[in-house]
């Protein structure tokens, strides 16, 4: 196994990987820190039963999905069926484009 260090970034520098890749960040020492998360998903996925339980964690049954991961999600998923194709305005369909 190896590890790769990026480490000191400088201002405005950024790091691209997948979010399966374990990584950190050393102390910033100049003020705020900003971050960009952008998640690609198929168009065919479907919303689960369970995402719109809110109260659940994984360690309370399991499948939920990550509390900390609500916020990206909260507010259009309670607007969308479970377990069909849906299309909701802040969850666009980027691929394929629309034809012209």
């Amino acid at each position: 196994s190896s590890s790769v260090s990026y480490m000191p970034l400088k201002l405005g520098d950024l790091t691209v990987h997948s979010g399966w890749t374990l990584h950190c960040a050393d102390g910033n020492m100049h003020g705020d820190r900003h971050a960009l998360a952008i998640t690609f998903v198929d168009a065919d996925a479907e919303i689960r039963e369970s995402a719109t339980d809110f109260d659940k964690s994984k360690q309370e049954g399991g499948g939920y999905g990550d509390n900390e991961d609500q916020w990206s999600y909260k507010e259009w998923v309670t607007e969308v069926k479970p377990r069909k194709r849906f299309q909701h305005p802040l969850v666009p369909i980027v691929w394929p484009p629309k034809a012209r």
